[in-house]
């Protein structure tokens, strides 16, 4: 991901199992992500009571297919949360 690249929060999880299969599924498909709040979820033993859960951001170039593959995730329990 280069510097200059925007970055877009494509889902937002309370869950830290969805957290994970959405980690698996880009890293899979060769996408670059960065994780929001993941430490804060760490710190309370898997509650995220401090933050509004963990956020997983893509480029802006990858937003489409970063979408289109959690989308395609059938065992989520979070719906996506898009701010396009």
């Amino acid at each position: 991901m280069s510097n200059d690249s925007k970055l877009i929060t494509i889902y937002r999880s309370q869950n830290k199992a969805d957290f994970l299969i959405i980690e698996a599924l880009l890293n899979s498909a060769g996408i670059e992500y960065f994780s929001l709040n993941q430490g804060v979820q760490d710190l309370f033993g898997g509650l995220n009571i401090v933050s509004k859960g963990i956020e997983i951001q893509v480029s802006e170039d990858n937003v489409e297919k970063a979408t289109k593959l959690i989308n395609a995730e059938p065992q989520l329990t979070n719906p996506l949360w898009f701010a396009g």
